[in-house]
């Protein structure tokens, strides 16, 4: 029997958002983000990531890992950003 390739989450969740052929102005919804990792991905291909989780504890994560974007360049709120991520259900 033949296994799979080994690839990594990060270059299955690029590959599956290539796939989804985003347009440069889209504006994505992230619905149960958990700790921002598809939100991540999406920042590059997207002119607003909006995160929703109903989790706290998650969202305290979800910003923290986002907070590297902003050191990066992509800010809350502005041109591909990974902007708002909040407590939305």
């Amino acid at each position: 029997m033949k296994s799979a390739p080994v690839t990594s989450p990060s270059i299955r969740r690029d590959a599956a958002i290539a796939k989804a052929n985003l347009p440069p102005n889209a504006i994505v919804a992230d619905v149960g983000t958990g700790t921002a990792f598809v939100a991540q991905g999406l920042a590059a291909r997207a002119a607003k990531v909006i995160g929703f989780d109903a989790s706290p504890d998650m969202l305290a994560v979800a910003r923290r890992n986002l907070s590297e974007l902003e050191q990066r360049g992509i800010s809350r709120g502005g041109r591909r950003s990974a902007a708002g991520v909040g407590r939305h259900v």
